[in-house]
This record gives C-alpha cells, structure tokens and sequence, in this order.
C-alpha cells in the first residue's frame, strides 16, 4: 500500500488508531464504540493493518521500575563490518532477550541499544560481550541510563487533544511473581492475546488471569497497553533528536517537558544521565518540518538549550525482555 492510500484514511480510521494507542486491549466492541465503527469493522481493520505493515505491534508497556529493573542504552558508531558481521550483529541484538529496544540510525550513531536488566553490574556485562564480540568496529560509544521516560499517542494524525503515557522515576518494586512475568510475556509480546490462551500456558483459570491483569494495572506495573505503528507509511520520518542544556533548574524541566507533551509532532520523551539531558523522538514529513520543529524550542528555551544533534531511525525492533525462555 502506498503512503497516498495510507494518506486517506478517513476520520473513523484515525479515531481507531488514536483508540489502538489509548488503550490496545480494548474489546472489538469498546473499540467500535470510540471510532463509530462495528465490532467487525474494527477486526476487520486490525487484520488489514497487520498484513500491510501499518499495525508493528500491540503490546503492553510496563513501569519496569516497578518490577524492580532499570533502563541502560549503549549508542555505539560503528565501521568496517562486513554484510555478514552486521547481518549477526543486528540479529542478535534485535532478539536478544535482555533487549527492550534496538534501532538502526543514520547520522551520528549507527545503533542504539535499550537494555532492561537488574543493575549496573548486568549492564556491564552486556558491554563487555558486546566489546567482546564486535568491539573492533566500534569507532565511537556512549551509554545513557533513563531518570524517566514518557510516550505520547501520535495525535497529529487522529488531531485529538494528547495526553502522555505515565511516566515514572519510582524506583519501588511492587509486588510480582513468576505467574506475573509469564501473564507480562503474553501481553507484551501481543497485547490482545486471549485471557484463556494465557490461562492454559499459566495453569490457571481464565478469571485468576482477569483478576491478576487488573491487580497489575493497578500496583501500575502495566499502566497502558500501547500500539506500535510504522509512521513510514502515513509520510512520516523517524527522528532520534539529542539535547543538551545550558543548565536546568527543576522549574526549567518541568516547563520543558510540559512544552513537548504540547507538541503533536513530538511522540517520546526520554530524561537521562549520561553525555546529554534529553532524548526526543519526533515525527516529521520532512527535514523542513523537523527544523521547524527544532527552530521552535530553540526560540522557547533558546537561554539555556546548549545544543542538539539529529539522527534518522531507520528500523527499530522490539524484542521481549520479559521472555522466561530464549537467548
């Protein structure tokens, strides 16, 4: 399907995806309801999405702070891998079971990796068998680990008011346990994924798993079941966007943040400790929309934004950290 026939989706189909990216296990019926469509409509959309590439995925977002685990990511530039060394390297790591995200860039970084792991000792052994295996074509690293992080649906193609995805510092692990992870292996992988399906793997009944997904919801282990689509084929890049600052007082942050939640065109915000402040992912049709885009927060916060760097994501992928078997 062309970005023109994506183009044409008409209002019904926005109001689906802006549904999809609220809450993606709704019922065929729930769903319809917001979008003024039938239950079969809905279904019918879901599946024409998948088979063209629209709908990646739908898929449970957890706090994984609350499981008592922590974000790291690895940036790394690299040179002189040979199509097979880089067919291995980004098999590997884009179905690594210790990977919560792996991306492929173009511009200053050719990769970054999102590991969720227990600590920084596990972090550290993760660099080292990567340095390990493909250290000599890495020309340049850096490593980030996230303070908080919050996603935000894609309104400027359904043209709703946005609101962002909890996001949380909370370091607290609430309480979980192995029937827990198992239910979180489903629902990430496929946030629709039938209660009986996840009972029969589970061992337990259809209503203990119904009982447990409301108990994970409301200890905010699972906040939000989210949609994951492929903005290629609705006109949009994907932008990584790097930002450094000045200086940046809690007042100044606040009012940084609160800015971008603002920006339809502005989809991720990530607040890390490393060599910058401030990770964005923003959508663009094209580079004069980004530099707009960019233009704008340099007249907001021109006094103390220092400066930023863009990269183009080319392909992400997102594996199952939360896998109980697998590499």
């Amino acid at each position: 399907m062309s970005i023109g026939e994506l183009l044409s989706f008409d209002k019904r189909d926005r109001k689906l995806v802006q549904a999809l990216e609220l809450d993606s296990r709704q019922s065929f019926r729930e769903l319809g309801q917001k979008s003024g469509l039938s239950a079969e409509s809905v279904k019918y959309r879901l599946q024409k999405w998948k088979s063209e590439g629209f709908i990646i995925r739908l898929f449970a977002e957890p706090n994984i702070q609350r499981l008592g685990l922590k974000t790291y990511r690895i940036y790394l530039r690299v040179e002189n891998m040979t199509p097979e060394i880089e067919k291995a390297f980004e098999t590997e790591y884009s179905t690594k079971r210790t990977v919560q995200w792996f991306a492929i860039l173009q511009g200053e970084w050719s990769y970054i990796i999102r590991f969720t792991l227990k600590d920084e000792n596990d972090f550290r052994k993760e660099v080292m068998h990567l340095l390990a295996e493909y250290g000599k074509y890495v020309k340049a690293k850096d490593i980030g680990i996230s303070v908080y992080q919050s996603y935000f649906p894609i309104t400027y193609f359904s043209g709703t008011p946005r609101e962002s995805f909890p996001a949380s510092n909370e370091n607290e692990s609430k309480g979980w346990d192995v029937i827990d992870m198992q239910i979180l292996e489903h629902i990430y992988t496929d946030a629709r994924a039938p209660t009986t399906l996840i009972a029969k793997d589970c061992g337990i009944s259809p209503d203990a798993i119904q009982y447990r997904l409301k108990k994970l919801r409301e200890k905010g282990i699972v906040p939000i079941f989210r949609a994951w689509f492929d903005r290629t084929k609705i006109g949009y890049t994907y932008y990584k966007v790097f930002f450094w600052f000045q200086y940046l007082t809690p007042k100044d942050e606040e009012a940084f943040v609160r800015y971008c939640t603002q920006n339809p065109n502005i989809v991720f915000v990530n607040r890390v400790i490393g060599n910058w402040d401030f990770e964005f992912d923003i959508d663009a049709k094209d580079a004069q929309e980004l530099h707009r885009i960019l233009r704008e927060l340099q007249n907001k916060f021109g006094p103390i934004l220092k400066d930023y760097k863009t990269n183009v994501i080319l392909k992400d992928y997102l594996p199952n950290p939360f896998r109980t078997e697998g590499v």
